[in-house]
């Protein structure tokens, strides 16, 4: 895969980003552990989720990162909770609520591994941070050799 544009850097502060990942993954494990009963449950459930999920891309896409990196690397991590094959037979209510607790664990995971990285990326403060640091030296080392 050829990368068109730069990678995405942070728009605020490393521990803001921390914080605000950590309650949106708080609040991902909050929907994880509902319990699905019924056809209303698993309908609110499922709406709860994609409001969650929204907001979460919205998030990476426009206040976290200076592009759609990490919110297309998350949107990957969404699984399909009603598939082709649903034409064709009707999954029962515990299939569809398994399918949508994977698809939330697998959206919490990634949100976890992003907050994992954290200490990789550059963000609006990090005048001081290692691989920038190398790099300046790299150039002002050339610099001096001109």
């Amino acid at each position: 895969m050829t990368r068109t544009e730069p990678r995405a850097l942070l728009k605020i502060p490393r521990e803001e980003a921390r914080e605000r990942l950590l309650a949106r993954i708080e609040e991902g494990r909050e929907l994880i552990a509902c319990r699905v009963m019924s056809d209303a449950q698993f309908n609110k459930l499922e709406q709860e989720q994609d409001k969650w999920r929204a907001y979460n891309r919205e998030l990476l896409a426009r206040q976290l990162f200076t592009n759609d990196e990490y919110a297309d690397e998350y949107q990957s991590s969404f699984l399909l909770i009603h598939i082709v094959d649903d034409r064709y037979i009707t999954p029962s209510l515990g299939i569809l609520a398994d399918r949508l607790w994977h698809s939330a664990k697998s959206q919490v995971a990634c949100l976890e591994s992003i907050v994992g990285r954290l200490e990789r990326f550059l963000g609006p403060l990090d005048h001081h941070h290692p691989a920038l640091e190398a790099l300046l030296g790299r150039l002002s080392s050339e610099s001096e050799d001109r």
